[in-house]
Formats: structure tokens, C-alpha cells, sequence
């Protein structure tokens, strides 16, 4: 079950929007505008150089795992909790970012159950059981020589 969990918590799905501005300085004041209770969807169809559909939806980048972000953008997604957005500018090969997690993140529509996958993992930890115990007899019969 540890090995599933830790497969399926990779496979987690993030529900965010964001804002894709060229400077820190532009991000910064979109962020004091937000915190004063601004409309992100508003600000983001307004000032987002996101060329995607993402910017017509007021930045909703809709469901995705975290494997598709790159470093920068996905190290901040894991520290926001629902409805939180990043304080800061989020620097990336962009520009700058300002993110907002806007649910819980879900276990991925392809994410296969415990049960179906459970003979395979049992499998796998028997191999990996094996190759250190063969490993451990290699290291002793080098050093015992």
C-alpha cells in the first residue's frame, strides 16, 4: 500500500489558474491588486500573456498532474492550500507568474485501483527484496576475501 500511495500521490491532479506577466514589477502589483480583493479571472483575461485558452478563462488552467509544469511552477503549487495564491512572483522561462490552487488536489481519471495493481507491486517489492539480499551476500564474500 506505501508503494501505491507514493506511485499514485505523482499522479495527483492540481486545479490551478494563473497570470503570466513579462516583469516582477507588473506581477507584484497585480498581487497588492488581488489582495485587495481585485478579480483574478479579470485581471488575468486583462494583463496575461498566456497565449492559450488559459487567458479567455480568466487563467484557468483547468486540471492537470504536476508532471506537466515545469520545476518552478510546480514547487509552487505544492506550497499553496485551496484558494491561496503565491505572494510573490513565481520567475520562470516565461516570465513571471502569479499562481492560485484553486481545489484539492484529486487522484488522476487514469489512476488505476489498489486491488488491480496489487499482485504487480508485491512483485516488484519481492524483486527489489531480492537484488539487495543478492548484494548484501556480494559485499560479504568481497570483504571476507
Amino acid at each position: 500500500r506505501a508503494m501505491y500511495k507514493e506511485q499514485i500521490a505523482d499522479a495527483q491532479e492540481y486545479h490551478v489558474r494563473h497570470i503570466l506577466v513579462d516583469s516582477e514589477k507588473q506581477a507584484s502589483e497585480l498581487i497588492a491588486q488581488l489582495n485587495a480583493g481585485a478579480s483574478f479571472k479579470v485581471l488575468a483575461k486583462k494583463y496575461s500573456q498566456d497565449h492559450s485558452s488559459a487567458t479567455k478563462n480568466g487563467g484557468d488552467l483547468d486540471w492537470s498532474p504536476l508532471h506537466v509544469w515545469i520545476p518552478e511552477f510546480k514547487d509552487a503549487i505544492l506550497l499553496l492550500q485551496p484558494k491561496q495564491m503565491t505572494q510573490t512572483p513565481v520567475k520562470t522561462q516565461f516570465g513571471y507568474h502569479i499562481i492560485q490552487l484553486l481545489e484539492l488536489p484529486r487522484p488522476s481519471k487514469y489512476t488505476v485501483p489498489f486491488e488491480e495493481v496489487r499482485v504487480g507491486l508485491v512483485e516488484a517489492i519481492k524483486i527489489e527484496y531480492n537484488k539487495k539480499l543478492i548484494q548484501q551476500a556480494i559485499e560479504q564474500t568481497t570483504s571476507a576475501q
